[in-house]
């Protein structure tokens, strides 16, 4: 941990140091003040995305301060990758540090301009997955990543609610993050999943943790025709559904230093072992990451549906999690099962959306012929 928390530190202050430099040059001016101003704006930052998850920003002043500075976040992290793709191409071409300074902030701006429009726009994504055993075709919706709280709330659960209800579909999983902040945490925000037209089961992921899932788990019970699932399986449309607990895969990463803690201490391993799967039905299970995949497949399970990575989000963290995660987004293979992780349907972090989108997922499950 000291050393993760050295070497990340140190990075930021080499990342604060060459932006600065950099925009010093465009305004012919001494870096010093840059670096103040940069500084400053860094540390405003970091109070604005602690503060997510606080149940104190909940007043007008730290709402605002959260949401404009992890957004602010999200446009710095555009700046430097900007300029440092503007430098090596200024290699290469050879024109001036100011005149690729200003391509890189006309870079900036709109690239930052695409994300938070793109982050705002929900769209469904339809795929269709063979399962064995299943006599019919079945629909199911997934919502996962909602992240209600200081950027999304009642309106935008109305909104999803009318693109699955469109769908049409035989039932519905919600697999976690449903808030991530004790702003908009209530039984309102939620009040319009009501109107789903199917049923509908949910399990917590590690946001609803950060604000007590256990909480979170009345607020959805309070809606009556949402069911918690709890490490059980029950049976609807034709399908065993699994739903798991947030937990962590194996006893190696229960036990390993990690920022998001889950929520029990059980693991999937464990779990997977304990439940009373009929090896005969088309199962699908359901579990806020995709972590833990090979003890699901173990079991037997036909798909396993996830979310948690939101697809990486927008570049560069596309990259670093496809490094992090076996599984991604979308459709993949763990053995013989099947896998899918949805990008989501919210955002965390800054509001940006870069090379994926904000999902309603529709899986048509249709029988496996072969």
């Amino acid at each position: 941990m000291p050393l993760i928390s050295v070497s990340f530190f140190a990075v930021i202050a080499l990342a604060v140091i060459y932006v600065s430099r950099r925009t010093a040059q465009l305004f012919n001016s001494r870096s010093v003040w840059f670096y103040v101003f940069f500084f400053l704006l860094l540390v405003y930052c970091f109070a604005g995305m602690m503060l997510i998850a606080s149940p104190k920003a909940v007043t007008p002043l730290l709402h605002a301060v959260t949401v404009s500075g992890t957004n602010i976040c999200g446009v710095l992290m555009y700046l430097f990758a900007s300029l440092v793709v503007t430098d090596i191409v200024r290699i290469f071409m050879h024109y001036s540090a100011r005149k690729s300074c200003m391509i890189a902030l006309a870079i900036t701006l709109a690239a930052s301009l695409y994300s938070f429009v793109n982050a705002a726009v929900s769209r469904t994504r339809q795929t269709e997955i063979p399962i064995e055993g299943l006599s019919r075709d079945v629909t199911v919706a997934q919502l996962t990543d909602m992240h209600l709280g200081h950027f999304h709330g009642a309106k935008h659960v109305r909104k999803v609610v009318d693109m699955v209800n469109a769908a049409n579909p035989d039932f519905v999983v919600i697999t976690g993050d449903l808030f991530d902040s004790w702003y908009n945490r209530s039984a309102e925000t939620i009040s319009a999943l009501r109107n789903l037209n199917a049923p509908a089961f949910f399990i917590v992921g590690n946001h609803d943790v950060y604000v007590d899932a256990d909480g979170v788990k009345e607020l959805v019970r309070s809606l009556g025709n949402v069911r918690v699932l709890e490490n059980e399986v029950l049976y609807v449309a034709g399908i065993q559904l699994v739903g798991l607990d947030y937990m962590a895969a194996d006893e190696k990463e229960l036990n390993k230093f990690h920022f998001q803690a889950p929520y029990r201490n059980e693991t999937i391993e464990q779990v997977m072992g304990e439940l009373s799967i009929e090896p005969s039905w088309p199962t699908v299970a359901i579990h806020h990451t995709p972590d833990g995949a090979e003890y699901v497949a173990d079991a037997g399970v036909d798909l396993f549906l996830a979310g948690h990575t939101h697809g990486g989000q927008f570049f560069p963290v596309t990259i670093i999690d496809r490094i992090l995660f076996d599984h991604m987004r979308w459709l993949d293979k763990e053995g013989d099962m099947q896998v899918y992780v949805s990008c989501g349907t919210g955002t965390t972090g800054p509001q940006m959306r870069n090379g994926t989108m904000s999902e309603v997922t529709i899986l048509k499950l249709i029988p496996n012929n072969n």
